[in-house]
């Protein structure tokens, strides 16, 4: 039997159907497919007191300019204010208040306890407690102080501003003044006091405000008290001589039953309107991280904004010169944010009365994206020529003596072939008798 060799291209094609088939046999049930591997987002947020505070778990530290963290709903950005305090910790914080007693011998008696964010006042039978502002206030135009506070059935509680230990008669106080059952507002510059009963002595936390309004030039004062937001009435007294008063909260009650306890407390106006936080640089563990979308919650009241940037790179110290990318309302960078670190920036614009405020960040991310190959059109398998005959030219055919002699005759040249036939030679004379001679026609193949 005849064997034809295989051609390499008919080997390729053998084999790679090999290929196909195995591929087949072990496939998971379903059709035959490629898989291609999608990126998963993972994302970073930021949305705690101690998540805006640090320590950052890559090194570095929060960047605070004319800003505070606060804690009043579990931790937020807002500007600074001209005093407050949130009561974060375990200690009442001395660099911003003073504590005293109403009397006491010094054992057993009362002191401040910070816990859970917030300040309470205890008392016991013998004697009072009283906290104040560390420097007196001195009023230039409007001072507005607000709290979070608790009071209780317990006589002698007072929020707002008074003559250092009350050791005059100069005040502009929410109390429960001498009962344990109503709240008033009560104003007193040496001159006398104004008393308005504002009823029953609300059993939650409530947000309290005293504005006080000093237009200056020995012109009168005006303090104004309101209960979560509402206007409840209105005092004029002569102006405030400089440095008389300082912030307080104080309870004596004389009653352990009684305390008296505040969440946070702050002082307006806002020395600066505008302020910005950079937060902690974070680490995607993927070098070209792609970052994106950024969500963040905000509130800003009326003439107040916030905004949000970003900047990434794939090592800290790249990240410290890398520029800032603003990020739209919806989250977006503006342009394409790439690096395994990264950090956020918030810029916050307010006014003297109101600071907008800034609640949470997510810093969404991807691994970097795998490029896609380029589709090819794969050559399709052409037929390998068979290699021929490279025709060549058949010589003209000769007659060859057998016998060497003497010719008595000439051979005739034969005919020169074409190409499409063989040659025939040409006849040969036959030649005289008694010289006979054999002439053999030979073709070339």
């Amino acid at each position: 039997m005849r064997r034809t060799a295989v051609s390499p291209v008919m080997f390729a094609i053998v084999a790679g159907l090999a290929v196909l088939a195995i591929i087949w046999v072990q496939r998971p049930t379903g059709s035959l497919y490629i898989t291609t591997a999608f990126a998963v987002s993972s994302q970073n947020t930021f949305t705690t007191y101690t998540d805006f505070t640090g320590p950052c778990a890559v090194g570095g530290a929060p960047e605070l300019t004319d800003v505070r963290i606060t804690d009043n709903a579990g931790g937020e950005v807002q500007l600074a204010a001209t005093f407050e305090d949130d009561f974060v910790g375990t200690s009442l914080d001395t660099d911003l208040w003073d504590s005293g007693l109403y009397s006491g011998t010094g054992s057993g008696d009362p002191e401040p306890v910070v816990a859970d964010s917030v300040v309470t006042l205890p008392n016991n039978v013998t004697t009072g407690l009283n906290i104040q502002s560390a420097s007196a206030l001195t009023n230039t135009d409007i001072l507005t102080l607000t709290g979070v506070i608790s009071f209780t059935a317990g006589t002698f509680q007072h929020f707002g501003w008074a003559s250092d230990d009350f050791g005059s008669n100069q005040y502009a106080i929410l109390s429960t003044g001498n009962t344990t059952t109503n709240l008033f507002a009560r104003t007193n510059n040496n001159s006398g006091e104004q008393n308005i009963d504002l009823g029953p002595i609300p059993t939650e936390p409530l947000t309290y405000t005293i504005e006080w309004r000093s237009p200056g030039g020995g012109d009168d004062d005006e303090l104004s008290y309101y209960i979560t937001d509402t206007l409840v009435v209105s005092h004029t007294v002569s102006e405030f001589p400089a440095n008389t008063l300082f912030t307080t909260l104080s309870n004596n009650s004389q009653s352990a039953a009684a305390p008296l306890s505040a969440d946070w407390v702050r002082l307006l106006p806002y020395p600066s309107t505008t302020g910005g936080y950079i937060g902690c640089p974070v680490d995607s563990d993927e070098v070209g991280a792609v970052w994106g979308p950024i969500a963040s919650i905000t509130s800003t009241p009326t003439d107040t904004s916030v905004s949000v940037s970003i900047k990434a790179a794939d090592t800290l110290v790249g990240l410290d010169s890398a520029l800032w990318i603003p990020v739209d309302s919806g989250g977006t960078p503006s342009l394409s944010v790439i690096g395994q670190y990264a950090r956020y920036r918030v810029e916050l614009m307010g006014n003297e009365a109101t600071s907008p405020v800034f609640e949470a960040i997510t810093l969404n991310f991807a691994p970097p994206a795998t490029p896609t190959p380029t589709a090819t059109n794969t050559p399709t398998a052409t037929n390998t020529p068979t290699a021929t005959l490279t025709p060549t030219n058949t010589p003209t055919p000769t007659l060859t003596p057998v016998v060497t002699s003497t010719p008595t005759a000439t051979v005739q040249p034969a005919a020169t072939p074409t190409s499409t036939a063989m040659p025939e030679a040409t006849p040969t004379p036959t030649p005289p008798l008694g010289d006979e001679r054999i002439y053999i026609p030979l073709v070339m193949r």
